[in-house]
């Protein structure tokens, strides 16, 4: 039987209702204060941040994207949770290299289901870990692009890709699929750009960026939609102790609204209970950055 590309559109978002793919985020590990965290955006009508934030404070976070391993904690059509959520929480823990869970998450032995008899599973994840050892790594499974050709046979061209880096005591992984192609380089590029006094400045600015981009870039399924860069939009800090920094996300998102401008406002509220962090030169003086 042959099918076309509508209905296995149709087909897919049935089967997996709660996929992320047509996502960006950027998560980060800061050294010199302990803190971990993450922000980033979807067109989807659930809580990205639920879906796809994976971390140990003191040790490491991790994003689990694009079609995530099974988890019946957010989706209700699963029957069973994925060891890839244990052995990302242990390895976090154990301060296993981001580069070696990546390897073993990825391993065709432990990842071996079939979406729909033409896709391999594992080659529909993506993935980013930074920890506070400086360390990070990512993965952008092979066949993206071939699922969303699929799924999205009339959206705008678009990539699917991961960058890591490190800025100083910073370590971070920035990654996108559905996305048009300055999406992810934008969240990079923002990221270690000067200006930013805390790593929570640092991953908002990186979204607003995104957001505010005079080209409309982003999820680009959103675009006809909302004409924005996504739907649901969180961004959460912890401290090493597992204390929360800031955690704000769009409570009831909908991919018909542009959720940008109060998200921003709730942002810039949290900003002004809580300013930017002094540095003490002399008794004297002390600078704001």
């Amino acid at each position: 039987m042959k099918y076309s590309s509508i209905t296995l559109s149709a087909i897919i978002a049935t089967l997996h209702p709660k996929q992320t793919s047509a996502t960006f985020t950027i998560n980060a590990a800061d050294s010199s204060t302990g803190q971990i965290g993450a922000s980033g955006s979807s067109c989807v009508n659930f809580s990205l941040y639920k879906v796809a934030y994976q971390s140990i404070p003191g040790h490491g976070v991790c994003m689990t994207q694009a079609m995530p391993p099974s988890n019946p904690d957010w989706d209700s059509a699963a029957t069973e949770k994925s060891p890839v959520y244990d052995i990302i929480d242990t390895s976090l823990a154990n301060d296993i290299d981001p580069t070696v869970i990546i390897d073993t998450i990825t391993d065709p032995e432990l990842d071996d289901g079939r979406f729909l008899f033409f896709f391999k599973e594992l080659n529909l994840r993506q993935y980013g870990c930074v920890d506070l050892q400086g360390r990070s790594a990512g993965y952008t499974g092979s066949s993206l692009d071939r699922l969303y050709a699929l799924t999205q046979p009339f959206a705008p061209d678009n990539v699917q890709e991961d960058v890591q880096g490190t800025l100083g005591d910073i370590a971070y992984s920035a990654q996108g699929n559905i996305v048009s192609n300055t999406t992810v380089s934008t969240l990079a590029d923002t990221f270690e750009s000067d200006g930013a006094c805390d790593l929570v400045e640092r991953l908002y600015n990186s979204l607003a960026a995104v957001y505010e981009s005079e080209e409309l870039i982003g999820d680009v399924r959103c675009f006809g939609d909302n004409g924005a860069a996504g739907a649901s939009v969180f961004i959460h800090v912890d401290n090493a102790d597992g204390t929360e920094v800031i955690s704000i996300e769009n409570g009831d998102p909908s991919t018909s609204v542009n959720p940008w401008e109060e998200f921003k406002g709730e942002y810039e509220a949290w900003r002004l209970d809580n300013p930017c962090p002094t540095i003490v030169h002399d008794a004297d003086v002390a600078v704001s950055l």
